[in-house]
């Protein structure tokens, strides 16, 4: 059998309408019935390209942030001795460390629940943003905030050039 028989009339394969069909169903359960689902693909699109640039930075950053929580949790902790029973191993700044790390991938979760809740408020408000020029995911938009009249064109400083 060939590549292109199994791929049907529209030239797309299951992978394609299984996520079409994952759409459809996630754009019912949501209860969005004035977007389209060509919107809620682009909402789904989005969220999934900020939720990517959010493990990657994670990823590359989390040393480092663990060591910032770290350095701030023993700066506020006590200078004084610590009392443990005996025959109790206690290694307080291992408790700052664990801790720190807990608070770092606590943050995370965080940032990763705002991101889907995001996801969650549009599909169901319908606010999608119709701008062209919006890079999901970028680091900027060439989108202004506020009235029309008021709009000016970025310069080449904000732009990054």
């Amino acid at each position: 059998m060939s590549e292109h028989s199994s791929t049907g009339r529209g030239g797309e394969g299951r992978s394609a309408l299984s996520s079409r069909a994952s759409l459809r169903s996630s754009f019912r359960s949501t209860g969005a019935l004035q977007i389209s689902l060509s919107d809620a693909a682009k909402v789904h699109r989005a969220a999934d390209l900020v939720r990517a640039k959010a493990e990657r930075h994670h990823d590359k950053h989390f040393n480092t942030k663990v060591a910032k929580a770290y350095t701030r949790l023993l700066l506020k902790s006590p200078n004084g001795p610590v009392f443990t029973p005996s025959g109790m191993a206690s290694d307080p700044k291992a408790a700052l460390m664990d801790r720190a790390r807990k608070e770092v991938v606590h943050g995370h979760s965080q940032r990763l629940a705002r991101i889907d809740q995001a996801r969650t408020s549009m599909l169901k408000t319908g606010h999608v943003r119709k701008s062209r020029d919006l890079q999901w995911g970028g680091n900027q938009s060439s989108s202004y905030r506020g009235h029309p009249s008021t709009a000016r064109p970025l310069s080449s400083k904000e732009l990054g050039a």
